[in-house]
């Protein structure tokens, strides 16, 4: 077995060191800290990236391990980097400037809470929106059904006045709302619009 052990045997690495250019940010969450090998006052973060949902370590910057130090970072908290270039200090050394938002995973865990709530607060009037916008074709669509019906209904009443020389109203209000359940109020209004003329309760041209 101690053979077989040994030849499968593979020597620990680190993950590489997250890169950034000028410019660029980075939202990464922590998965694990670890002991620096190279300088024993610091520590390695081990971060995955949310992006590409690979892992790196951070780089081994003073400013970022102090802000990480100052808020107690631990693995699942969340942290925003952003590099800002380099900078040159008064003793002429060259420093990488960066900028640093941190979450701890409570706090984003509450934040998430709050955002899928709101969701679901939403949801409703998201429902009733969409609603109203697939209620506007329908409403458009019965509208061009109407102008049809009148179409209709005025050839219908053509019919009649050239067979009977005349319609009734009590005829058209049967037909049009017993027969075809149109729910149309038929009176003198209706058959001026229709482009006829009411004569008593008869209907002519």
């Amino acid at each position: 077995m101690k053979k077989a052990l040994e030849a499968r045997l593979k020597e620990g690495s680190f993950p590489p060191r997250l890169e950034l250019e000028e410019g660029e940010e980075a939202l990464v969450r922590i998965v694990d800290v670890l002991p620096n090998p190279w300088r024993s006052e610091m520590q390695i973060y081990i971060v995955v990236n949310l992006e590409d949902g690979l892992q790196y370590r951070l780089p081994t910057n003073t400013a970022i391990y102090r802000i990480l130090k100052e808020v107690g970072a631990k693995p699942g908290d969340y942290l925003l980097l952003k590099y800002r270039g380099t900078a040159t200090t008064k003793t002429g050394k060259t420093v990488k400037r960066w900028s640093i938002g941190y979450l701890s995973s409570e706090e984003a865990s509450k934040l998430l809470k709050e955002m899928e709530q709101a969701k679901e607060q939403a949801e409703p009037v998201r429902a009733e929106l969409q609603a109203r916008e697939e209620v506007k074709p329908r409403e458009a669509e019965a509208r061009e059904k109407l102008k049809m019906s009148e179409s209709e209904i005025k050839k219908f009443v053509e019919s009649l006045i050239d067979i009977y020389g005349f319609a009734t109203l009590k005829d058209l209000d049967y037909y049009l709302n017993k027969v075809k359940n149109l729910g149309i109020k038929v009176d003198e209004e209706f058959v001026k619009k229709l482009g006829f003329k009411l004569q008593g309760d008869k209907v002519v041209k």
